[in-house]
């Protein structure tokens, strides 16, 4: 399990978690005019044992839809990326045989607004993604792409494997009292592997209540 600990290394000590809980987007950058994302945001890192906590709903599914629309509130408007995505399996929580996960960001008649390490759902596209709930049924990627984890299809005498890409993000954990920020990463894991570690730790967590 070694090539885990990429992910689970993150911030540690009660004052840095007390922050973690407190601070989860330090900065934002939207890039607008345009599809590309500027690589500014700084978000605390989320150890393994956190996402799988803190997150309502894990699931292993295809995406089989990706909508964008343009959202209207009380702050003004922006485009949102709707993806349905097809449940093939549920390693915690309870799901029906597809769930929307809602992004905030897109792409409207040629014109796009994103946050920097935002996941981008593709089409067809296998996924091991960490939602928390919204409003109204729908979900939310947890820790952006710290929770969004893409699976690449193994061909003959290779496995899958699940990779997860941080790179337009900056991670921030404490050490000694002082912030660090890092270099997202991308990193690897054999799926099977994976999801037989999510699922221990869903479990020693339920058995720890």
């Amino acid at each position: 399990m070694k090539e885990a600990w990429t992910w689970i290394m993150g911030a540690t000590g009660s004052t840095a978690r007390a922050r973690a809980l407190g601070l989860f987007a330090i900065a934002i950058t939207l890039a607008t005019m345009g599809v590309s994302a500027a690589r500014a945001t700084v978000m605390v890192e989320v150890p393994m044992e956190r996402l799988v906590s803190e997150s309502d709903v894990i699931l292993f599914g295809r995406v089989a839809r990706v909508d964008a629309r343009l959202v209207i509130d009380d702050r003004g408007a922006a485009p949102h990326t709707r993806s349905t995505i097809e449940i093939i399996d549920v390693l915690k929580g309870r799901a029906e045989d597809r769930v929307q996960v809602d992004e905030i960001g897109g792409i409207i008649q040629g014109r796009g607004t994103w946050i920097a390490g935002t996941p981008r759902f593709r089409l067809g596209e296998e996924c091991v993604v960490f939602l928390r709930a919204l409003p109204g049924g729908t979900y939310r990627t947890y820790a952006m792409a710290q929770g969004h984890f893409e699976v690449r299809p193994g061909v003959p005498g290779v496995a899958a494997r699940v990779v997860r890409d941080t790179s337009a993000m900056g991670l921030a954990s404490w050490t000694r009292e002082a912030m660090q920020v890092r270099e997202g990463t991308v990193s690897s894991m054999p799926l099977d592997a994976f999801l037989g570690y999510v699922r221990q730790l869903v479990e020693s967590q339920e058995a720890a209540r």
